[in-house]
Parts: C-alpha cells; sequence; structure tokens
C-alpha cells in the first residue's frame, strides 16, 4: 500500500503505469472509505494491477467534504466508473 498526497496522485501513478519496473497498466477498482471523525474523512483507495509482474498495489489518499482529487479517467479507462460511483 502506498500513501500519496492528493496533488502527487497523477504523478505517481503515471510513473507507476509507465516504468518499466512497474507496469500497473491496469485500474481494477476505485473504493473510499469515510473516517467522519478525521479532519480528512475520506480516503480514496485505487487498486493497480500489474500483469507483467503480477502483482497488485493500493494508492490511498484522503480528502475532505469540500476539496476535489484530480481524476484518474486520463490515466485509466477503467476508472471514469468507479470515480462515478465513488462520488455518489
Amino acid at each position: 500500500s502506498l500513501h500519496v498526497a492528493p496533488s502527487a496522485l497523477i504523478p505517481v501513478t503515471r510513473f507507476l503505469r509507465d516504468h518499466h519496473n512497474a507496469r500497473y497498466q491496469q485500474c481494477v477498482e476505485i473504493t473510499a472509505v469515510d473516517w467522519p471523525a478525521r479532519p480528512q474523512r475520506f480516503e480514496l483507495v485505487y487498486c493497480l494491477l500489474s500483469m507483467r509482474y503480477n502483482s497488485r498495489l493500493l494508492i490511498r489518499t484522503t480528502t475532505d467534504e469540500t476539496t476535489a482529487v484530480p481524476s484518474l479517467s486520463a490515466l485509466y479507462r477503467s476508472a471514469i466508473w468507479s470515480e462515478r460511483e465513488v462520488y455518489d
């Protein structure tokens, strides 16, 4: 599991997708956890898959009710639907 700031989400996932030692080229799922007692109450969890290395990686980031998190849909087309579901 890898914890990143929301501002680092795009650069980190782009690196993990494109680097020859990682190749996390599939976003399998996106989910969210609500922690009402925390200031950054929403934790977003992205599950990435590297078919080449048979490896999964969870990327976690946090946000509050008003701060937007960048979309991964430009990097992973499969993220479009999951992001919509998490938003709802």
